[in-house]
């Protein structure tokens, strides 16, 4: 507590003289009030549309996972003879597969480092954490910049390359992706690194499926259907992702415009009900009629290309 007075103090005394002369819009109290309706109705009505779409999303990579597991647990031939994996969760599987434990399959198997690789600004060494692997895909932005020197120490025993597969054993597990072409990456705390043996196992199929085993040539033409097939869902996936990204754009540009008094909402704010209902709010959707009177220039125009 003492050291946060001080802090403050000592902020006042060598700051206080340019803070005082940030200068704030101040428009009547009624107005005020107006505003404030207006923002609570149109931010509860983006937000519900954001929602709506990550519900999309979220039935879409289900379905591409329901595509996933029938390929890589029965193959691509609905008529071929099935036996029992032993495997309770994985049930029957093509008669010519086989049931392997994982080591087999791997060259090299290396779990992470146990303590967190320091953090740089920029440098082309990147470290992979949890939150960078969804659904089988990198997310850059989920990873962070390290030092040279700290790449070569956490990469002491094994180097990831391309082609490599690295997954998540916490927060949460079982995600994973296939190392990219280029990429310097060392493991971040809770991952695995995994080296198949290219020669017997394709990577993206162990992606999909890591017990069950078909012939390598099996592999690659079900790792291709699989392509065919998601490349849909993902494409819609990217489309929806990037609507998100726009509407989270309009409401902040939205915000700022109408408290900033670019944009006149008392005449919208008086005809709104005098309870705003947010259950009912984006149930029929959200157009161009739900902020009738309101410029919103190029923003709108942005949403309507999405």
């Amino acid at each position: 507590m003492i050291r946060a007075i001080t802090s403050c103090r000592f902020w006042r005394s060598r700051y206080w003289d340019r803070f005082e002369k940030i200068c704030s819009p101040f428009p009547p109290a009624n107005e005020q009030t107006a505003i404030a309706r207006f923002l609570a109705w149109a931010t509860n009505r983006l937000d519900r549309a954001i929602g709506a779409k990550r519900r999309i999303i979220a039935l879409l990579q289900e379905q591409k996972q329901a595509i996933i597991h029938r390929a890589v647990t029965r193959g691509l031939d609905p008529a071929v003879p099935l036996k029992d994996s032993g495997i309770p969760w994985l049930g029957e599987i093509p008669e010519h597969w086989e049931v392997l434990a994982l080591k087999r399959v791997l060259s090299r198997l290396v779990d992470c480092e146990h303590k967190t690789s320091p953090f740089v600004q920029n440098s082309d060494y990147r470290v992979i954490r949890t939150s960078a692997v969804r659904n089988g895909v990198l997310r850059w932005q989920g990873t962070y910049c390290t030092s040279a020197k700290a790449f070569n120490e956490w990469t002491q025993r094994a180097a990831p390359e391309a082609g490599d597969v690295i997954f998540t054993r916490e927060a949460p597990a079982g995600e994973a992706f296939i190392i990219p072409k280029g990429a310097k990456v060392c493991l971040g705390q809770r991952t695995v690194l995994m080296k198949p043996q290219k020669e017997v196992y394709d990577s993206q199929f162990l992606v999909h499926m890591i017990y069950a085993g078909p012939p390598l040539s099996e592999q690659i033409e079900i790792v291709a259907k699989v392509a065919e097939l998601t490349e849909s869902p993902s494409l819609a996936i990217d489309i929806i992702e990037r609507e998100i990204t726009l509407l989270r754009k309009y409401r902040t540009r939205l915000i700022a415009d109408v408290v900033t008094g670019k944009l006149d909402v008392r005449e919208v704010a008086a005809q709104l009900p005098d309870e705003i209902d947010s259950s009912a709010a984006f149930e029929d959707g959200f157009g161009e009629d739900d902020l009738e009177g309101v410029a919103l220039d190029e923003t709108e125009a942005d949403l309507d290309e999405a």
